[in-house]
């Protein structure tokens, strides 16, 4: 039986996914998932465990896609990894990979409005980074004397806040820039 959690469905109308299965001993299978939720990471559920999401790892190489290794199942479906988005066949239950991976041990499938495409080749189709560039300003507030204290404000003895030392906008290329406030230092 499937939860209503699975059961509620999001079209895939806006988004593009791809699947990966590669033959492993045993007859297991690494089935790859292109993620068509880049601000999350994928889950897999197989038909016989529809209450266990099973999360996906990066897939080093192919940015966008994610993997797992399934033995035994041949029905899955896809989720986010918050499970509020899934990516299941056009009539809404699992995509049904058998006749797939009877052919191949490597499965590339790539969900999309309507039924999914599946594909024996690795596709040139690449997603997301998982590495994102991030522009920080980090002070170490022990050590940077301009902001006028050593620490945490309760540490300077007198137990004040010291407020104004910055001002509420920044300047040029986004920096700091110096408030009203007291300082021990004239260096920002």
């Amino acid at each position: 039986m499937i939860s209503e959690k699975c059961m509620k469905t999001v079209t895939c109308a806006i988004f593009l996914a791809v699947i990966v299965a590669s033959g492993q001993p045993g007859g297991s299978t690494v089935i790859q998932f292109f993620n068509p939720w880049p601000e999350s990471s994928p889950k897999i559920i197989e038909s016989g465990d529809p209450e266990n999401p099973r999360q996906m790892e990066f897939s080093d190489g192919y940015d966008g896609w994610f993997n797992r290794t399934v033995s035994g199942e041949t029905d899955f479906m896809f989720t986010d990894f918050f499970e509020n988005h899934f990516y299941t066949s056009t009539t809404g239950d699992f995509i049904n990979l058998s006749d797939s991976m009877a052919l191949y041990d490597t499965l590339w499938v790539i969900p999309r409005e309507g039924a999914p495409l599946i594909s024996g080749t690795v596709p040139a189709l690449r997603g997301e980074s998982r590495f994102r560039a991030l522009t920080a300003l980090i002070r170490d507030w022990k050590e940077d004397h301009a902001f006028g204290f050593f620490g945490r404000p309760e540490d300077r003895g007198d137990g004040r806040l010291e407020k104004g030392m910055v001002q509420d906008t920044l300047g040029e290329g986004g920096k700091l820039l110096k408030g009203q406030g007291n300082f021990e230092s004239d260096s920002l």
